[in-house]
């Protein structure tokens, strides 16, 4: 059964489950009888063994094409400085910290957003988003986003600058690759509430203002969650 995860109030319970006692523990996680998967990849690989239909490992789960993983790791870079930049304008809204909490904690009055404001430093700790500056942060994600558009078989826009192909896939087929860039995606700005629901203040706290340049690149994930999400 699926469970959701919240940071900071449930990573005792995840500590326990999975048995570690130090270190960062993250989600997603997959148990499955005595075997779990603490990764996305680990548990994409593990679906891609049992599963059926196309593949989404070109080169297979054993030794999959070297592309797919340099653009996994490209992806990484662009979510955890999105979460950086995210957490960092949620930490200046109060309307964003209260929204963020369970409903039971968001009536707490003037404590709710200390709260809230607990839960995003403890994500900030947790992910070492302070690292980096922001203006680094921001340079960061535009490196992984210009490197995502060349790949998705650009063509001159209006003003002769490359634009992504909404139909093309990073490896020139649907792969892990693709769905781990839509989800990174999510920090430049969220994908509709159809597919993920977010209140607005949260919406707003997720939308990078300075990443409105890239309408080409949300209109390739669009596409891409069009056709592929149940």
């Amino acid at each position: 059964a699926r469970r959701e995860y919240l940071p900071l109030l449930g990573e005792p319970l995840l500590r326990v489950q999975l048995k570690k006692w130090r270190g960062p523990v993250t989600v997603p996680v997959l148990f499955g009888g005595h075997d779990l998967w603490e990764d996305s990849m680990s548990i994409a690989r593990y679906a891609e063994s049992v599963g059926r239909g196309s593949s989404l490992f070109p080169g297979g789960i054993i030794t999959p094409d070297p592309r797919l993983v340099e653009f996994d790791q490209l992806a990484d870079e662009l979510m955890n400085s999105g979460r950086a930049r995210a957490a960092e304008r949620a930490a200046e809204r109060e309307d964003v910290l209260v929204e963020s909490l369970p409903p039971a904690f968001r009536v707490g009055g003037a404590l709710a957003p200390r709260v809230g404001r607990l839960g995003v430093e403890f994500l900030r700790r947790k992910y070492v988003t302070r690292e980096r500056t922001s203006a680094q942060h921001l340079a960061r994600m535009r490196g992984a986003l210009d490197q995502l558009r060349a790949a998705l078989a650009p063509a001159p826009g209006h003003m002769g600058e490359p634009v992504a192909n909404p139909d093309a896939y990073v490896l020139g087929r649907f792969s892990y690759v693709d769905i781990a860039f839509c989800a990174a995606l999510q920090f430049v700005q969220p994908v509709a509430d159809s597919y993920i629901r977010l209140g607005r203040a949260s919406r707003e706290a997720w939308s990078d203002p300075e990443l409105a340049d890239y309408a080409d690149l949300l209109a390739w994930r669009d596409r891409v969650y069009a056709a592929h999400r149940l």
